[in-house]
Parts: structure tokens; C-alpha cells; sequence
């Protein structure tokens, strides 16, 4: 795949976040703007890094791409 696609981080990012439920929820920050981070990427072609969740009461955590 590599040789043809030139590696997936080219188009690929997937963000593991801690405490989170199924879907949404949890016991952890979890509150990320992922719609930002998409628009940095297709329209200024920025690749999203590191990204910050919170959890609404001043809580945070940084959410790294998964290597």
C-alpha cells in the first residue's frame, strides 16, 4: 500500500481518546472541534497534530494521531 499511496499519514489521521464511550460521553475530556481540524486540512492543507479535548468544566487532555 505504501508504494502506492505514498503511506496513509498523507490522508489518514486516527485520534484514540481515553475515557470516551462508544460514541460520545465518558468520564474524560472528550470534547474535541473536529470539524476545525478537517477544514485546516482539506482547505490550507494543514495535517492536524496534536488536537485538545476538553470536558466543559476546565478539564483537558491532548489527543495525539495515532503512529
Amino acid at each position: 500500500m505504501t508504494a502506492k499511496t505514498g503511506g496513509a499519514n498523507d490522508f489518514y489521521r486516527l485520534y484514540m481518546v481515553p475515557g470516551m464511550l462508544h460514541c460520545s460521553g465518558g468520564d474524560a475530556p472528550t470534547n474535541v472541534n473536529w470539524q476545525a481540524a478537517l477544514e485546516s486540512w482539506v482547505e490550507k492543507s494543514e495535517a492536524p497534530g496534536d488536537l485538545v479535548a476538553s470536558d466543559g468544566k476546565g478539564a483537558t487532555q491532548i489527543l495525539g494521531p495515532f503512529n
